[in-house]
């Protein structure tokens, strides 16, 4: 029988960013973890403190974030899920590369 999503243990930050909880989404990244701009190599924001400050704005910014999906294969998770930004629906996906303690080291979101 398959695994359902149910069955999976999310990921902390998925787990904080559905709770609005800033301290544990910074917590689920390694000290020296880098995020990704899906758009171009010279966005990234690098360390605890630059990712904690693009998360406050997303919590500030994102109504009703949810995830839906998550895959997990090793080292690799993927977050589906989606948000309302000013009235908008949009969908994202982030693309996570993990840690030997299973903390975030790279993360890259697509909306």
């Amino acid at each position: 029988m398959p695994a359902h999503a149910d069955e999976t243990t999310k990921l902390a930050l998925r787990t904080a960013m559905e709770q609005g909880d800033l301290a544990g989404a910074i917590d689920a990244f390694a000290p020296d973890a880098v995020v990704h701009s899906p758009l171009t190599s010279r966005l990234a924001f690098s360390g605890r403190d630059q990712i904690g400050a693009i998360l406050q704005v997303i919590l500030d910014v994102f109504d009703d974030l949810r995830y839906t999906d998550q895959l997990d294969c090793g080292d690799r998770a993927v977050l589906g899920g989606s948000a309302r930004v000013a009235g908008t629906e949009i969908e994202m996906v982030d693309h996570i590369r993990l840690d030997q303690d299973g903390k975030i080291s790279e993360l890259t979101v697509f909306f």
